[in-house]
């Protein structure tokens, strides 16, 4: 994007990524769909937050669960991606193992690069851990800790490390 200000223009860089949903006249009305530094990327798959958001509240809204809060972790190493998911409801009655291979199926169909290498088996399967109720609020805390406001915070999506294992159901 150039951003155009009273001064004129300025380039800078904001790392967005964009789509264009049509037209008001002749303005193109944009959408914001990530930033570009924000990707999980394996091995050459480029997978990025709104696949993983999409997919995971697709899977979960099939079984009448809504989304709170996901995190996404790749695992170069072993080659597959790993999902930390805290819900709305309880997921007691949800077929865990069922829900891998949907939410896997998902996945494949919300990006293009990641059903490459899945089929190809490249990539491993996808494993999910559920996270306890007030995990999201808990990734918060952390971040009002360090004295910004609420309304700064953004909860990455996609995260370079596990999170603490006393928040795994």
């Amino acid at each position: 994007l150039v951003i155009t200000t009273w001064g004129g223009l300025y380039r800078y860089n904001m790392q967005d990524i964009v789509v264009c949903k049509g037209f008001v006249g002749t303005t193109p009305k944009i959408e914001f769909v990530t930033k570009s530094i924000e990707i999980i990327n394996i091995c050459d798959e480029k997978v990025y937050p709104c696949n993983i958001i999409n997919s995971a509240e697709h899977t979960l809204a099939a079984h009448g669960i809504t989304l709170k809060q996901v995190q996404i972790y790749g695992d170069a190493e072993a080659r597959y991606y790993h999902f930390f998911i805290e819900t709305e409801e309880d997921t007691d009655s949800l077929d865990k193992n069922s829900f891998e291979k949907e939410l896997q199926q998902q996945l494949i169909e919300q990006a293009e690069g990641y059903k490459v290498f899945s089929v190809s088996n490249v990539l491993k399967p996808l494993k999910v851990t559920w996270m306890k109720k007030g995990w999201q609020e808990s990734l918060i805390q952390v971040r009002l800790s360090s004295g910004i406001s609420r309304t700064q915070i953004k909860l990455p999506i996609v995260i370079k490390e596990r999170p603490l294992k006393s928040w795994y159901q």
